[in-house]
């Protein structure tokens, strides 16, 4: 989700929680053994909040490599 920092303070902090929890993630578990079930746990958010953001966790790890480009 590419924010343009318009976006409500609940929408920064669910997607910052999205973003820190996959980076924990990814640090100890391979990126294909990643659920999003899991991910979701991690933030602290439901399933279904994670999909609003984001449509899979490819989209998720694709917004974050171009983020670091």
């Amino acid at each position: 989700m590419n924010s343009n920092g318009t976006e409500d303070l609940r929408v920064q902090k669910t997607i910052t929680a999205i973003d820190q929890a996959f980076e924990e993630l990814i640090l100890t578990t391979d990126y294909e053994k990643i659920t999003v079930a899991e991910l979701a746990r991690c933030a602290r958010i439901n399933k279904k909040t994670f999909y609003r953001y984001y449509p899979t966790k490819d989209d998720l790890l694709a917004e974050l490599q171009t983020s670091l480009s």
